[in-house]
């Protein structure tokens, strides 16, 4: 049964967030998965078994990651309604939860910074939580990470 794998990133800027997508799809296997990604930036697709799904101009690479992800959001949802997947989100959390759940598709999410650098208060530390308990899985990339 061929599994469709949606990696959610707005916006695609070559840092490592970057690296550490496409060293992930990297041990996806594909035989049995369809692999797709979801950015606002145009990229042209040279990858084997690799799916970009994003806009077909380049208008959209110099805007902000808010209207980047307004532009995901009607990507995925056009392009996967009746669909079954997995999303695994890179950006944009929060916004990839709600879609997921929206859809019925499951979601992991990757955290790659501690919640006390934006969260500075109770209602944005319960606004968070209760949010991240929506995911499948949460992945980390460390140990301490992990404990806090």
């Amino acid at each position: 049964m061929n599994k469709k794998i949606i990696f959610y990133i707005p916006s695609i800027e070559g840092g490592g967030v970057e690296k550490n997508l496409y060293s992930l799809i990297k041990y996806i296997p594909k035989k049995n998965n369809k692999i797709y990604i979801i950015t606002a930036n145009k990229k042209n697709n040279k990858s084997k078994g690799i799916k970009y799904v994003c806009p077909n101009s380049n208008y959209w690479n110099k805007k902000n990651r808010t209207i980047k992800n307004i532009i995901c959001i009607y990507l995925l949802i056009k392009n996967f309604w009746s669909s079954k997947a997995v999303i695994l989100s890179f950006q944009s959390n929060i916004t990839s939860i709600i879609i997921s759940k929206f859809l019925g598709f499951k979601v992991l999410i990757r955290l790659n910074t501690s919640l006390n650098k934006y969260v500075n208060n109770s209602f944005k530390t319960i606004f968070f939580k209760f949010f991240y308990s929506l995911s499948n899985t949460i992945i980390l990339n460390s140990k301490f990470f992990q404990k806090k």
